[in-house]
């Protein structure tokens, strides 16, 4: 015996590179509609309590990955199901804020989701939002690293920093970032390579101090490594 199938429908903004695009990349089971001015993504799935759950995941990470492509935000928002013996509506908002427009990759297609990959582009999404702050942007950042490379005492991936006058190897530098920033501020540096990145920045060697301007600017202007390293690893596993 089958089991009955539901269609669930999340209203989504636009997108600004056209309808055509935007379809092309989605999965086979996944539908466009427009509604005059309104335009829902269709997710036809198995008509159970899990079935809304499922795809509301589904869609998120979609999103996530049109996100990351494009920097344009679909804001997805449930807004019914319909069943074969009827209709029932529900709200449940899953949305952030839009950054930067780029064109989808003419080379991209359906994504084929294995490993991490949407726990990462969940993670890029939050710490790319505007209302995150700086140090909680520093973790979620290299949360995604530490998926691709989680044994942080690999001095293959991490190579040991040893030498203040340069500085550290991208990785190694995300690990002092998320290091710096995680910990309670009034608390001494004991790491002998946290110390030595301490020392080239001329900071005191204490966990970054939110109110701290000098600390916070030096966090504030080496994001971008993080963000590099991160976006590297989840380019990687798009298809």
């Amino acid at each position: 015996m089958s089991t009955p199938s539901s269609q669930f429908f999340f209203k989504v903004k636009r997108p600004l590179d056209g309808l055509v695009d935007f379809k092309r990349i989605l999965p086979a089971h996944f539908g466009v509609v427009e509604g005059g001015s309104t335009l829902f993504l269709v997710v036809k799935g198995a008509a159970s309590p899990l079935g809304l759950q499922t795809a509301t995941l589904k869609v998120q990470r979609e999103c996530d990955r049109i996100n990351f492509l494009t920097g344009v935000d679909l804001s997805p928002v449930f807004t019914r199901e319909l069943k074969a013996n009827g209709m029932s509506t529900g709200t449940l908002c899953i949305t952030s804020t839009a950054l930067v427009v780029k064109p989808l990759p003419s080379t991209t297609g359906r994504q084929v989701w294995t490993g991490t990959l949407g726990v990462q582009l969940r993670l890029w999404f939050l710490a790319k939002a505007d209302s995150t702050p700086l140090l909680s942007r520093v973790n979620l950042l290299f949360q995604i690293i530490e998926c691709a490379f989680p044994d942080t005492s690999d001095g293959h991936a991490y190579p040991e920093y040893k030498n203040p006058m340069t500085d550290p190897a991208p990785l190694t530098e995300c690990k002092l970032l998320r290091d710096l920033a995680s910990h309670g501020h009034s608390k001494k540096v004991k790491s002998p390579q946290l110390k030595l990145y301490c020392k080239r920045h001329r900071l005191p060697e204490q966990f970054a101090d939110p109110t701290n301007e000098k600390v916070m600017r030096l966090i504030d202007s080496r994001i971008g490594v993080l963000e590099i390293e991160a976006r590297k690893i989840i380019a990687q596993e798009i298809t």
